[in-house]
């Protein structure tokens, strides 16, 4: 599932997959581990993509 999700954040993120698999470790794993959160950030549009990514990926900021 790690792979499907690279894909989806690096086409997401206009980035390489290296790049992604590097810099947002913990997004992939969050997204590899919850099934609905998954399903809604494939299903969303990129404001919730956007929304999604931010809460986890900056979640230790607030």
């Amino acid at each position: 599932m790690q792979k499907e999700v690279l894909a989806l954040l690096s086409s997401f993120l206009e980035a390489i997959p290296a790049q992604v698999k590097i810099w947002d470790k913990k997004v992939i794993d969050y997204l590899s581990g919850n099934t609905r959160a998954l399903q809604e950030f494939k299903a969303g549009s990129n404001s919730t993509k956007w929304d999604i990514y931010s809460e986890t990926r900056y979640q230790h900021l607030h």
